[in-house]
């Protein structure tokens, strides 16, 4: 399993790496069709977040200027 999560990594599918665990690590794991489902929803939800994240980083906001501190 280790292997697969590292291969998931190298593929930049980090939400997929981090459902996997907790996918297999289920008493009854679910069947494959249900499994496929929750990890692309798993590397949506992580692609959302990280194009938020950038769009935040990358916006302008204009700030005052503080001029006593110069």
């Amino acid at each position: 399993m280790k292997l697969i999560v590292e291969q998931l990594q190298s593929l930049k599918l980090f939400g997929m790496a981090q459902q996997l665990p907790e996918l297999l690590s289920k008493s009854k794991p679910p069947s494959l069709s249900v499994a496929i489902k929750q990890l692309i929803d798993a590397e949506s939800a992580e692609r959302e977040v990280r194009r938020f994240n950038y769009q935040i980083k990358a916006a302008k906001f204009p700030h005052h200027k503080d001029f006593s501190g110069f």
